[in-house]
């Protein structure tokens, strides 16, 4: 991850205590409308993140100057309804799902050995939380732990209520003991496979046509658990809409260590290659995501 990319919600804690009280009396599309204003003067002054997103228009996706800046513009306007709807979530606003493939990914939920579920900052998975019902087994979700107080005791109340925890990273590397016990215990655990927590190490993959860097920590932990690997991914469709994604992955029992990092980093490249394309604006990577 960027040194310059924190990761943390913007607005102060009174702001965003003030918008869930916002939302529990304001139909969401009225602020979604609000936001749209807004967010013309956020790309002006986040000059940093906008040029990021436009570059993956223009150069990945192959857009004209133009056509990428309108694209710029509604990614933006993505990522604040996904930011919205979380904190509507909290306000006690209730959102539909459609889960392709439910009764696969739900009888891996349900078996009695541990399992492993990689995530990604395209769409809004934080929201799925919100939805499963896991009380059969917990689900721990490796979350950044720096976040503002409220996002996070909104966070944690919620998914809560659902049996799902969060292990935060911490400098220490505490949160690796954690992931490990859990997976021991037969759990659930969740992360990212899109951005490092902590080591810098990396693997190269293809991710929609072009060479970047994931980080090689969530593999290696999945090769070397042996457990169950599927790639989750929630994506917005309409105002109170989200369609959920579930893709396996597979380890390959003769490869050596390293290869088989290698490899499900790659599986993993090719399921958020094919989520990309499939909604190009829900691309929440507001820094340079690719090696050029």
């Amino acid at each position: 991850m960027p040194k310059d990319w924190s990761g943390k919600t913007g607005g102060t804690r009174r702001m965003q205590q003030g918008l869930i009280v916002l939302l529990r009396v304001v139909h969401l599309p009225v602020i979604y409308g609000i936001m749209g204003v807004v967010i013309l003067f956020y790309m002006l002054f986040r000059h940093s993140t906008y040029i990021a997103i436009y570059h993956y228009f223009r150069h990945i996706h192959g857009d004209n100057v133009w056509r990428a800046f309108l694209h710029t513009y509604i990614d933006y306007f993505h990522f604040g309804q996904v930011i919205l709807d979380r904190f509507a979530a909290w306000a006690g606003q209730e959102f539909r799902f459609t889960f392709d493939n439910e009764e696969q990914c739900m009888q891996v939920f349900r078996q009695q050995e541990g399992t492993i579920v990689l995530f990604s900052h395209v769409g809004n998975f934080e929201i799925a939380g919100y939805y499963f019902q896991t009380h059969q087994k917990r689900m721990n979700i490796v979350a950044y732990g720096g976040d503002t107080a409220t996002v996070m005791q909104n966070r944690v109340k919620q998914l809560g209520l659902n049996n799902i925890a969060i292990i935060a990273h911490s400098d220490d590397m505490s949160h690796i003991f954690q992931i490990h016990t859990a997976l021991t215990n037969g759990e659930i655990v969740s992360m990212a496979g899109d951005r490092g927590l902590g080591s810098q190490k990396t693997v190269s993959c293809r991710v929609l046509g072009h060479t970047a860097e994931l980080p090689q920590g969530p593999f290696r932990i999945a090769a070397a658990a042996g457990k169950e690997i599927i790639v989750l991914f929630v994506m917005k469709e309409h105002n109170y809409e989200y369609r959920i994604y579930h893709f396996p992955l597979h380890v390959n029992a003769r490869l050596k260590r390293t290869e088989q990092v290698q490899d499900l980093a790659q599986q993993y490249a090719d399921c958020l290659t094919t989520i990309a394309q499939k909604y190009p604006t829900q691309w929440f990577h507001f820094y340079e995501f690719w090696r050029h």
